[in-house]
């Protein structure tokens, strides 16, 4: 209540558009971009009288894919896979775990990708058959790109095979939705 004719909305700090006063207890606007979050909504009255709704509004996205190609490699060869992500906005982290049958593929080595470049990397290759990848930045990110680039060491026979499969993963601790392929 109490709005007052050139008040200022923010979502999560960052300010709206198109806000207009309809009266002094209603206010439209339009919601600014912002990564995926649970956030405060802020009015801020000209005045600087402002009221806080905590964890008012949440900013959702739809359409990140999280995938892992298909490949194929000879026995003894190495093999570079990239597990990409599409369509994120506002990556700070993400935590995967992958699974592999061990007799086929051995993790030789794991980089940051082209979206992830300059980001820490944390590769967890202790477990055979599983590697757990923690991915972190102080900057986000938004767009499309490799998280990761794996180099697996072929072991098994030419009639072996193993799918790898995306088992968990978390992005953005849970607040950015996505699906795998």
């Amino acid at each position: 209540t109490l709005f007052q004719e050139g008040a200022s909305v923010l979502f999560g700090g960052v300010l709206a558009g198109n806000i207009v006063v309809l009266s002094e207890n209603q206010i439209t606007c339009i919601s600014p971009p912002h990564y995926p979050a649970l956030v405060d909504v802020t009015v801020r009255n000209p005045d600087d009288t402002e009221s806080t709704l905590v964890h008012a509004f949440t900013f959702e996205d739809q359409g990140v894919v999280v995938s892992l190609p298909g490949i194929s490699g000879d026995y003894g060869t190495f093999v570079d896979v990239g597990l990409s992500a599409a369509n994120v906005t506002g990556l700070r982290a993400a935590d995967i775990e992958i699974q592999f049958d061990p007799t086929v593929l051995r993790v030789q080595a794991v980089n940051t990708g082209t979206l992830t470049a300059g980001w820490s990397l944390v590769a967890n290759t202790s477990t055979p058959g599983r590697l757990i990848l923690s991915l972190a930045s102080a900057t986000s990110v938004t767009g499309s790109g490799t998280l990761a680039q794996i180099n697996f060491e072929v072991l098994g026979n030419p009639s072996m095979s193993t799918p790898l499969t995306i088992q968990s993963a978390a992005l953005n601790d849970g607040a950015i939705a996505f699906v795998t392929q």
